[in-house]
């Protein structure tokens, strides 16, 4: 049993745990009780804000997190006032802005012990690893291996063909495998490098061969991002380059014979997925971006300052329709909403809503990057940066999600010096 400073930093840790195995423990519970994983984690993080509010008394929460906090406060109102949702007992069971809310002031008000965190980063190392094998089963020999089925087969399939998520596709939102996987892997690579350990090069394999296998271009970004960190950590020289490049000819190479083996198309992945051969340019990635910006252009204007609030989530009852019918009606079957996150942001929540949350933004992106010029280890921005652009092509607010309050919770580790670096 490790030694903590006090009962809320021992709950603290354990949470931290469900965090770095969150989709473990979201397949583990889905499983016992056959329903969503957000009350799962709901009460575990309301049981470690009331202890340490209960001892602290006064808790440090920084102006970002009021900012995050405002708008989590601003789409309940809107919630209940534009989009006419009862706020009944379910709704704040599952609302995950709130979860957010309270996993900022925890993690900006717990230090844990340094032995604590170091069990922290090989417990992430780990569910990496566990995903990577998971994933290559599952392209070797079903989909649905360890996977939830219905968001496996269905929600994540297309005219490409099904997108392979590992153990990520239990959890919703918390573990999306975008926000879960790639950030945590950049603050890992990042402190592997720090500690001159080959690890780091094994870690960017498995980034590699899981963003291959997942297919989604939005992931191979993410994945790219993290081979930033290579000449930020690696001396750049003659020898260097060639070494890297020896590196990197021996990973594709292999890819490429084992390819075929695992049952991976690459001639029809480079066709249809990155260069999108197979689809016009209205049904394309680009073409979905360019009606977002023109259905935003047309709607927007009518409630620019409060927004027209999330009707589009809300399905007509007894119905699979949207209850923004004018939203529906615009885009014509030709996209399933605002493709892009800082329109649908502004669109739901207008001048005011949008405008608080962009600020929330500036300032935790602004707190990243002080923190990374002062330690040297960028991992953590670079993880952050991921959900920035995320939200170029996604609709995805929540921060509530593994990857992205896992980089917190390292961030501070690293700042206050509980994590080994042997630059």
């Amino acid at each position: 049993m490790l030694k903590t400073k006090s009962i809320p930093e021992t709950v603290a840790y354990y949470f931290y745990v469900l965090l770095a195995i969150a989709p473990i423990y979201s397949m583990l519970v889905e499983k016992a009780i056959g329903k969503g994983i957000g009350p799962a984690f709901l009460f575990p993080t309301l049981l470690t804000f009331i202890l340490l509010w209960y001892q602290r008394g006064v808790l440090r929460v920084p102006k970002y997190v009021w900012f995050y906090g405002l708008f989590v406060l601003y789409t309940i109102v809107s919630d209940f006032y534009l989009a006419g949702i009862q706020l009944d007992n379910q709704f704040f069971r599952k609302h995950l802005g709130i979860a957010g809310f309270l996993a900022f002031i925890i993690i900006e008000n717990v230090n844990l012990e340094k032995k604590q965190y170091s069990n922290l980063i090989r417990i992430s190392f780990g569910i990496i690893v566990l995903a990577f094998f998971v994933q290559i089963l599952q392209q070797a020999i079903s989909p649905s291996f360890l996977a939830k089925t219905s968001e496996s087969t269905d929600l994540n399939s297309g005219i490409d063909g099904v997108r392979l998520e590992s153990i990520y596709t239990w959890g919703e939102r918390i573990t999306y495998f975008g926000l879960s996987f790639f950030p945590v892997l950049a603050v890992l690579v990042d402190l592997e490098f720090k500690n001159s350990s080959k690890n780091a090069y094994l870690l960017l394999f498995y980034g590699f061969v899981c963003a291959l296998l997942n297919k989604s271009r939005f992931i191979l970004l993410n994945f790219f991002m993290v081979l930033v960190l290579i000449p930020m950590n690696v001396k750049i020289n003659m020898k260097t380059v060639a070494r890297l490049s020896l590196i990197v000819s021996l990973i594709i190479g292999g890819f490429l014979v084992a390819a075929p083996v695992i049952g991976f198309d690459t001639e029809k992945f480079v066709n249809e997925r990155l260069l999108e051969k197979n689809r016009s340019f209205q049904s394309s990635g680009a073409g979905t971006r360019l009606l977002a910006v023109k259905i935003f252009d047309k709607l927007f204007y009518k409630n620019k300052v409060w927004g027209k609030g999330n009707l589009h989530s809300i399905r007509i009852k007894g119905q699979n329709e949207s209850r923004d019918v004018e939203l529906v009606r615009a885009l014509h079957g030709r996209s399933s909403q605002i493709h892009v996150g800082y329109l649908s942001l502004f669109y739901y929540y207008g001048y005011v809503g949008g405008g608080i949350y962009m600020l929330f933004l500036i300032l935790l992106t602004l707190s990243l990057y002080r923190d990374a010029r002062e330690t040297k280890v960028y991992g953590g921005l670079l993880g952050w940066s991921m959900f920035l652009i995320s939200n170029l092509t996604l609709v995805f607010f929540d921060i509530f999600n593994m990857g992205i309050l896992l980089v917190l919770i390292f961030n501070k580790a690293i700042l206050n010096k509980l994590v080994d670096l042997h630059e």
